[in-house]
Parts: C-alpha cells; structure tokens; sequence
C-alpha cells in the first residue's frame, strides 16, 4: 500500500446518502514513487488524479 494523498480529508470519495453508484480515489502525482508518477499522462507528476470506481449493490 502506498500513500494517496497528504490532504486532510478522506482519500476515497462516495455519496453516502442515497444507494451510491460509483466512488472516486484521489491520487496525488508527486507522492507516487521517489519522483513522482504521470498517472494521467500529461507531461508532469504535479496534479491530483481522480480515478472512479462503481460500486455493485
């Protein structure tokens, strides 16, 4: 396991209200590895990167 992001709030997002469909992890670029990691592929290991999950009920 590695670690997601340095922000202070939950990694790993979802609508808890109502039945939810799909959720969504926020990676951080820079903290991906000694260097960083282009996980979008946009020339830099700056960003937050979200990736989506869905959730099967």
């Amino acid at each position: 396991m590695a670690t997601l992001n340095n922000l202070d709030r939950p990694a790993v997002q979802f609508d808890s209200k109502s039945a939810p469909k799909f959720g969504v992890i926020l990676f951080q670029e820079s903290m991906q590895g000694p260097s960083g990691k282009d996980l979008n592929n946009d020339g830099d290991a700056n960003d937050f990167v979200p990736r989506y999950f869905r959730i099967d009920n």
